[in-house]
């Protein structure tokens, strides 16, 4: 649907005009060539992400620009650089990315100074939820897809490596949660670590308190390992087996003991055990978390 009035990032604007000659104000329902349906209306034309009345140059752009609850879709494939969220600017009611079925390439990495090898830098202080579609890369730079610092989301989403993605979810703060069908696709490319798809590492040398994953229902699919590891300091040696936390459906707890590795450079001569999850949330009976024991 071409756009045919001016706009800059971040402008508000109050009409369009489609191929057709129709306009459009804000708040219109706009059904598109493609039988997508927005109100109000949602936008991706070119390089332009728009959301309600708002239009943003791409996904990374609206990342730094939005609003505390903003709600992002994307209506077709779209190509973004890396997207790096500012620390606490999503810390209330979050922000959303629906993909709508479709794909999030990732043409660049971030990162902090001197290390941008991240698709996406999901920093703390943030609630960030992605759904619908797939999350991926073609960036030669890119070696870790997701970075998470973040109270993360991954609900329905395929997470696929780029051609030198050797990890494709890295948990340092936080929680992460997967759900409804999230796919970790195996790593293919020739860069993994054996066949490790995502680390839990508890990180407090870097000033993070605690870092958790929940599998939330028993369709998520884990397409290699999953290492739980920490930081080797005094402080990690002392507290992680309470500040690394994993919870399961606890008829997903079998599953979760196929790809599960236990670093032994840092968390060393522990085994664990599944015992009923007492957090709030996951305290119905339904849900296991891993208990770290000494091993015999």
């Amino acid at each position: 649907m071409p756009f045919n009035g001016y706009a800059e990032s971040g402008m508000r604007f109050g009409w369009w005009e489609d191929q057709y000659g129709n306009t459009y104000q804000i708040g219109d329902t706009v059904v598109l060539d493609r039988d997508y349906v927005f109100s109000p209306v949602w936008i991706k034309e070119n390089s332009h992400v728009i959301s309600g009345d708002i239009i943003y140059d791409s996904a990374a752009d609206a990342v730094l620009r939005a609003s505390d609850g903003a709600e992002i879709v994307i209506p077709e494939n779209t190509s973004t650089d890396g997207l790096k969220f500012p620390v606490g600017q999503y810390n209330v009611n979050g922000i959303s990315f629906d993909l709508s079925e479709n794909s999030l390439l990732l043409a660049s990495s971030v990162g902090s100074t001197g290390t941008e090898t991240n698709g996406m830098q999901l920093n703390r202080g943030n609630k960030i939820v992605f759904k619908d579609g797939v999350l991926t890369t073609d960036s030669s730079s890119c070696k870790i897809l997701l970075q998470n610092y973040s109270n993360l989301t991954l609900d329905n989403v395929d997470v696929k490596a780029g051609p030198v993605v050797w990890e494709l979810l890295s948990m340092n703060n936080d929680i992460t949660i997967l759900k409804n069908g999230t796919k970790l696709f195996p790593i293919t490319n020739g860069h993994a670590t054996g066949d490790i798809v995502a680390d839990v590492y508890y990180w407090p040398k870097n000033g993070y308190d605690e870092v958790g994953l929940v599998i939330e229902t028993t369709d998520v699919e884990i397409g290699g390992s999953i290492l739980l590891n920490h930081d080797n300091s005094e402080t990690a040696k002392k507290n992680f087996m309470e500040k690394i936390v994993v919870i399961v459906p606890t008829s997903y707890t079998s599953t979760f003991d196929n790809i599960v590795i236990i670093d032994p450079n840092s968390i060393g001569a522990y085994d664990y055990e599944w015992v009923p999850c007492e957090r709030d949330g996951y305290n119905n009976g339904s849900y296991s978390q891993l208990k770290f024991i000494q091993a015999d």
